[in-house]
């Protein structure tokens, strides 16, 4: 349940320095770093004369747990109304008996559907 709710309510904001710069891995708290599903670092290079390349910058893309499904798991296990799988109607007293006589008239021909 904890790391769920780490997951559930992780602040992406924590991921970013104030600069708005990306974190360094090293810099990341637990929770934050426990957030991360997936991350892809990858070099830019400009190539110019044949065999030489000059480092221009890195793309980072950073994939976070699936935040919905950890609240989806919470409520269950919270068991909120939300999520309940047994639903209580009230309100349908004589309804057996109403569609009963509906199908009477309606083999009867009464009824137009």
């Amino acid at each position: 349940m904890t790391e769920l709710s780490k997951l559930a309510f992780f602040d992406v904001r924590r991921v970013f320095n104030e600069d708005g710069t990306l974190k360094a891995i090293s810099e990341l708290d637990s929770e934050t770093a426990a957030s991360i599903a997936g991350l892809e670092h990858e070099k830019l290079f400009e190539h110019f004369q044949r065999g030489q390349a000059k480092h221009v910058g890195t793309t980072v893309k950073v994939k976070f747990a699936n935040k919905l499904q950890a609240l989806e798991m919470l409520g269950r296990w919270h068991k909120l109304r939300l999520w309940q799988e047994n639903v209580n109607v009230s309100g349908l007293e004589g309804l057996t008996e109403r569609l009963a006589d509906i199908r009477k008239r309606k083999t009867a021909g009464e009824c137009n559907a």
